[in-house]
């Protein structure tokens, strides 16, 4: 009698099943595809992951049903049932084309190179006109304009001492 009552709560359970396969419109069948089933009156029943094969099981066999079908690559589809088998699902690629692209880069202001600090003048100029070579320098950090045709800058030229040098330069 028991072994009776366990095959038939075995029947019960395969007939109580809600399946169907989820495909793309080339016949592909959708591995991971996202099922959910609810109640007309949006009540959450159930939920389903498809296998590689495109198949998907929920435990539930409502009167009737509506699933939800989700993938990150094809459009979200809706699809009301009512009966045990949802049947095949196809799914619409999703369209993920961009109008375009901007690649924006900056040139460093400031390099180190062998030792020395060098500076990308176009850089450092691009807010501003400059005319020669003299107006690039003052905009230099670090570098005073003292007088017309004359500036001053600190710097440190020996590897040696840590004290900061004054210079000024007369054109």
């Amino acid at each position: 009698m028991t072994g009776f009552l366990i095959c038939t709560g075995l029947s019960i359970s395969a007939f109580s099943q809600t399946t169907g396969k989820i495909i793309d419109t080339k016949q592909q069948p959708i591995e991971g595809a996202t099922i959910v089933m609810q109640l007309p009156d949006s009540t959450y029943l159930g939920a389903a992951i498809s296998a590689a094969d495109g198949t998907f099981t929920l435990e539930q066999e409502p009167d009737g049903y509506l699933l939800i079908v989700q993938h990150l690559l094809y459009q979200t589809k809706q699809v009301k049932g009512q009966t045990a088998a949802a049947g095949i699902i196809t799914l619409e690629q999703k369209d993920y084309n961009l109008d375009e692209v901007v690649i924006k880069g900056e040139r460093p202001l400031v390099k180190v190179e062998n030792g020395r600090l060098g500076y990308d003048l176009s850089a450092l100029s691009e807010k501003q006109s400059v005319n020669n070579a003299y107006e690039a320098i003052i905009k230099l950090p670090g570098v005073q304009e003292k007088k017309w045709n004359s500036f001053s800058c600190r710097s440190k030229f020996s590897h040696n001492s840590d004290e900061r040098q004054a210079y000024h330069y007369d054109l």
